[in-house]
């Protein structure tokens, strides 16, 4: 096992959507590798209906997030997976855990599941300064499709993107019965480099 753990800041289900799913099967990956996974949860939805949603309820969980991260960042973890958000509360608690990040000189690759970035950013300077000193943290920008790629592009360095499709194609299937063959998850894994992998830009993060 590692010496030193890998932060995956993110949330498991529940709620089941992509996000929680991929970020259950990336811990899984981890640890088949013999690495370290230590998530950090943002626990801010119980079910669908709270994600993007307004409450207080996150406003006082946000404190607690940002220490519960504090307290990993601080045995030296090797790298972080950090699931980027762009709800305008959410993304302000992602800008205070990349600062973190930051500070501990943690290498980071965010993920970006959803479009927004670039409309955070027209609200005005500060909100633009707000999202490239998220984005321009990681050391690569893994994003679900390449629809993705302008809406982050004007914040990240050049050649630091990685694309995974948002899509899985369905196997051949015989025409005289169905297929024996399983269906494959619409999600790359971190493969037998492990952790190397997904600190080199260019390859294949997630």
């Amino acid at each position: 096992m590692s010496v030193r753990p890998i932060v995956v800041i993110s949330q498991v289900p529940p709620p089941t959507h992509g996000s929680t799913l991929i970020t259950k099967i990336l811990l899984e990956i981890f640890a088949e590798l013999g690495e370290w996974p230590v998530l950090v949860d943002r626990r801010f939805s119980r079910q669908i209906g709270d994600v993007g949603a307004f409450s207080a309820r996150k406003i006082f969980a946000a404190p607690g997030l940002v220490l519960r991260l504090l307290l990993v960042v601080l045995r030296r973890p090797d790298m972080c997976v950090f699931f980027c958000t762009n709800r305008s509360l959410s993304f302000i608690v992602d800008v205070v855990l990349g600062e973190l990040l930051r500070l501990f000189r943690v290498p980071t690759v965010n993920y970006v599941h959803t479009r927004g970035y670039s409309a955070l950013a027209a609200r005005g300077r500060v909100w633009r300064f707000l999202v490239t000193r998220l984005l321009g943290g990681a050391t690569t920008t893994v994003c679900l499709g390449a629809g993705l790629v302008s809406d982050i592009s004007p914040f990240v360095a050049a050649g630091s993107i990685t694309v995974i499709k948002n899509t899985a194609e369905a196997p051949p299937t015989d025409r005289g019965g169905p297929s024996a063959r399983s269906h494959r998850l619409p999600f790359q894994s971190t493969g037998g480099k492990g952790r190397r992998r997904l600190r080199r830009d260019g390859d294949r993060c997630l």
